[in-house]
C-alpha cells in the first residue's frame, strides 16, 4: 500500500511525474497502517533510494494514521542528513500530537485540525476551550 504523489512546478507541468524531475515535489505516502514494519522499512528505502522529497504516513483515507512509532522508524531509515522529509498526516489532532510527531521525526504535519493546533500554540500550549479563541476560526452558522 504505497502511493506516489508528485507536484508539478510552478507552470504546472507535471515532468512525467518523475522524483528526479526539476521543480517537481515527490512525496511516497506509506500506509502504514495497512504494513509491518519491516514493510514500512522497505518501502522507506525504496522511496529514498528513488530520490522522492517525502515519504508519509497515511492518505487518510485507511484504517489508520500516523503513530509516533511509525514517524520515528521512518526517520530512523530515510536518515536525518538526507534530505528526505518524514510527513505525519492521519491522526494528529492536537498541539500536543503534532509536538509529538515532530520529536519523533517529521518535518511536515498534515492535519484537519491545522486551526486548531495553531491556535493551541498561539496561546501557550492551551487546549481548544481556551476563552481566547479566533472568531474566524469558528464555523459560522451559515456553514462558511
Amino acid at each position: 500500500a504505497v502511493v506516489v504523489a508528485c507536484q508539478g512546478d510552478e507552470n504546472g507541468n507535471d515532468n512525467g511525474s518523475q522524483p528526479q524531475s526539476p521543480g517537481v515535489i515527490c512525496k511516497v505516502i506509506i500506509e502504514t497502517a495497512l504494513l509491518t514494519d519491516p514493510e514500512k522499512v522497505i518501502a522507506c528505502y525504496l522511496a529514498k533510494a528513488a530520490g522522492a522529497d517525502f515519504v508519509k504516513t497515511s492518505t487518510g483515507f485507511s484504517t489508520g494514521g500516523a503513530t509516533v512509532q511509525d514517524v520515528a522508524l521512518m526517520r530512523a531509515v530515510v536518515g536525518n542528513d538526507s534530505g528526505v522529509g518524514v510527513k505525519a498526516s492521519g491522526g494528529v489532532r492536537s498541539l500536543q500530537d503534532a509536538q509529538a510527531m515532530i520529536g519523533a521525526g517529521a518535518t511536515r504535519i498534515g492535519a484537519s485540525s491545522g486551526v486548531k493546533i495553531a491556535w493551541a500554540e498561539h496561546n501557550g500550549g492551551g487546549n481548544d476551550n481556551s476563552s481566547n479563541k479566533n472568531p474566524a476560526a469558528t464555523p459560522s452558522s451559515d456553514g462558511y
